[in-house]
């Protein structure tokens, strides 16, 4: 099972991952953050990426579009930025 996460700023792009897997019929579970409010990341990254098996974390954290749009996805022991 997939656990998901993110910033308000991942929100969106969440939001079509869990599209996308909920097409190919795979389970998630979302750890939040749910809206594009403000929120503290840190509680949302430390939620999804310490669980264990059977999970496997994804937090979603994204720079705002003033910034150059930036994201990045983590999970357990990997950092993937673009």
């Amino acid at each position: 099972m997939i656990a998901l996460g993110s910033d308000q700023a991942g929100y969106n792009l969440k939001q079509e991952i869990i599209k996308y897997l909920e097409e190919k019929g795979l389970q998630y579970k979302d750890y939040g953050s749910f809206s594009e409010d403000p929120v503290d990341y840190p509680v949302y990254g430390e939620n999804c990426l310490s669980l264990g098996y059977p999970y496997q974390p994804i937090f979603i954290s994204c720079l705002p579009k003033r910034f150059g749009q930036s994201c990045a996805v983590r999970n357990a022991g990997y950092t993937s930025t673009g």
